[in-house]
């Protein structure tokens, strides 16, 4: 099969069908009397659709720098914004660290300077094409969510929380400190110079 070149990486599925003069025709096997498939497609995979060569730090511009490591699997290095009337538009810029071995939600969250959510995006791994498991040490992933707004919003009264969690039991990554402790789970995003961090 041939993919298109900006097909993002990630699990897909493949649907067979076959056809006669373009209708749908039950899949069977040959001298059995009844479909195997009667709904008339199998789904195959899953399917790995793979980068290059991965995108690494030194070949990626973060808009915004903002250092943060994450129990030493994920670090990220920044983010990128888009505030228009009615939307924010976030990218964060994520570098794995290691061989990650679970497949982690990751989780945008848009409060107020009291930790008050206005709205919560998280992306779960069965909605995420290329789910953290699959990321190369080394590799930089850009990671996006989209966020519409009320229109009495005003910028410098909030900000963004974002991290990492386990769906399963809901326990979060730790940004860890230089020297390597935890001291914190959410990483604290300004939408404006006022904001507090």
């Amino acid at each position: 099969l041939t993919v298109p070149a900006d097909l993002p990486p990630g699990m897909y599925a493949i649907n067979l069908e076959v056809l006669d003069g373009g209708k749908r025709l039950p899949i069977q096997r040959e001298g059995l009397a009844r479909p195997i498939f009667p709904e008339k497609s199998v789904v195959l995979g899953p399917a790995f659709v793979g980068r290059g060569d991965p995108v690494t730090e030194d070949r990626v511009v973060v808009p915004s720098r903002r250092q943060a490591n994450l129990e030493n699997k994920v670090a990220l290095l920044g983010y990128g914004l888009a505030l228009g009337p009615r939307y924010l538009d976030l990218t964060t810029y994520c570098k794995a660290l290691s061989v990650i071995r679970e497949d982690y939600s990751i989780f945008a969250h848009l409060t107020d300077n009291e930790d008050r959510a206005l709205t919560k995006n998280d992306l779960q791994p069965e909605g995420n094409p290329y789910p953290t498991t699959l990321w190369r040490p080394g590799e930089v992933v850009s990671v996006p969510f989209h966020f519409d707004l009320p229109p009495d919003f005003a910028p410098e009264g909030h900000r963004l929380a974002i991290g990492f969690y386990t769906p399963d039991n809901f326990r979060r990554l730790s940004v860890l400190d230089p020297a390597g402790h935890p001291f914190t789970d959410t990483i604290f995003l300004r939408l404006a110079p006022s904001s507090k961090e």
